[in-house]
């Protein structure tokens, strides 16, 4: 399914050690919202894929995406940090036609649980999880799984460290967190439980990326670890992917794992 990815802004308050974005205080033109959405769906791309930078810190802006996105048909997902989300920006979210809300897990944030929390209690939108691995998260990495299950969380997709900041697993660390990942996915009930690009490219020899991401400059990339970018002035979005290289490069390099145990 053809996924339109839009980083709508670069603003955010927490400096993660793993996050890709660059921060600025640059937001998406609401002009560019409507025409890149517009350009999506008559190619037939099914789902817009909110994010940032933190998009609830562009409000408006991720409220006109949302209804623009909507308009057109398109299945509509914000993926959030949990700073800034309160049961009412929640349910005006809904409002504007979020179909799916994506909770970031990770680098300790104190607030995360309360989110999830939140919006295991009230949200009707299906809810989803990024949850960051670090290598000390391996040994819990089944009951962490269970418990989002017993939640009836929708989905959860587990992140490998990427990035210079952040400690790498090791060639041993990836096959416990492997071996782990698939003792635990034949019994979960309620959860789908993807990977990252990073875990595809090792264990298939290239990453997998269905569909671009939108940068608030207007640039445009196959994903938002992709090293290459071009500017998008209003042709076909198909047609501007094939112009990139198929594997990414900054991604075939991280999966050189270091040897240790």
């Amino acid at each position: 399914m053809q996924t339109l990815r839009l980083a709508l802004t670069s603003r955010c308050r927490l400096n993660c050690a793993s996050c890709y974005a660059e921060k600025s205080s640059a937001d998406m033109s609401r002009d560019l919202v409507e025409r890149i959405i517009e350009a999506a769906a008559r190619e037939s791309f099914k789902v817009a894929a909110i994010g940032g930078g933190e998009p609830l810190e562009a409000l408006d802006t991720t409220f006109h995406a949302i209804r623009t996105a909507d308009r057109f048909g398109m299945l509509t997902a914000v993926t959030t940090s949990g700073v800034g989300l309160t049961i009412d920006a929640l349910r005006k979210l809904e409002q504007v036609g979020l179909d799916h809300i994506q909770l970031s897990l990770g680098d300790n944030r104190l607030n995360m649980l309360d989110c999830l929390s939140l919006l295991v209690k009230h949200a009707k939108a299906t809810v989803g999880v990024n949850f960051l691995l670090s290598p000390r998260w391996i040994p819990k990495l089944e009951s962490l799984i269970e418990v989002l299950d017993k939640e009836e969380i929708s989905q959860v997709t587990l992140l490998l460290p990427k990035g210079k900041n952040v400690t790498h697993f090791t060639r041993n660390e990836f096959m416990r967190y492997y071996e782990k990942l698939t003792k635990v996915s034949p019994r979960v009930r309620h959860i789908t439980i993807f990977v990252d690009c990073l875990t595809n490219c090792i264990l298939k020899d290239g990453c997998v990326s269905h569909g671009c991401t939108v940068f608030p400059n207007g640039e445009l990339a196959k994903c938002a670890f992709h090293p290459y970018r071009l500017r998008w002035r209003g042709g076909s979005i198909s047609e501007a992917i094939r112009l990139f290289p198929n594997d990414c490069l900054e991604v075939a390099n991280m999966c050189r794992l270091v040897e240790g145990s």
